[in-house]
């Protein structure tokens, strides 16, 4: 009985995984790989509005996945967090803020029909946010854990069923009522010196 239940389970898993409304990541190397194409095949499909927010989004992240967003002209909107920007990059290398600049500067030069927006969530020692959410036209996703590592470890992307109240407070955090968000290069220029690299 114990076998039937887990080959039922399992059963259950695999079509659950063989649509967008959930993906589940076991982890390693064929996961990690696998994840980041289910992304990158989600942002391609991409016809209105994309807005990716992850607390730990980094330059590498925008440089794997925003030239995925295959619209031309479609607004791509990162939203990562005030506490992870402040962060160097490695022990006295740059903040990964201005890491995150260098790199969206170098995808508008390099495709003008990218046009990739980047602002940062307030919060000293924190984000007002844990999740990590990907905002593709009026569907809601959440990933289990941020892209750099996505599907690295055990994760799962599941398409939230009642993405109306989520869409609406990403919207909000997005547009910066009530000083939640900052663009990115008007937050830099308001670092102090000794956390400039």
């Amino acid at each position: 009985a114990q076998m039937f239940d887990q080959a039922r389970r399992r059963r259950l898993m695999e079509d659950l995984s063989g649509t967008d409304d959930f993906h589940y990541f076991p982890g390693g190397d064929a996961s990690y790989d696998r994840a980041r194409d289910v992304v990158r095949k989600l942002l391609g499909t991409a016809r209105h509005r994309c807005l990716l927010c992850d607390v730990f989004l980094s330059a590498s992240d925008a440089a794997e996945f925003v030239p995925f967003v295959k619209r031309v002209r479609l607004p791509v909107r990162l939203l990562g967090s005030a506490w992870f920007l402040r962060q160097k990059d490695v022990d006295r290398g740059p903040r990964q803020g201005d890491e995150l600049k260098r790199c969206v500067d170098a995808l508008r030069a390099t495709d003008e029909s990218i046009d990739v927006q980047c602002k940062v969530l307030a919060g000293r020692s924190s984000a007002p946010v844990h999740d990590r959410f990907m905002m593709i036209d009026d569907d809601v996703y959440l990933l289990g854990s941020s892209l750099n590592e996505f599907g690295r470890r055990a994760t799962t992307l599941f398409r939230v069923p009642d993405p109306d109240s989520i869409r609406a407070e990403l919207e909000k955090w997005w547009d910066g009522r009530g000083g939640l968000s900052t663009p990115l290069e008007e937050w830099l220029s308001g670092q102090p010196e000794d956390t400039r690299s």
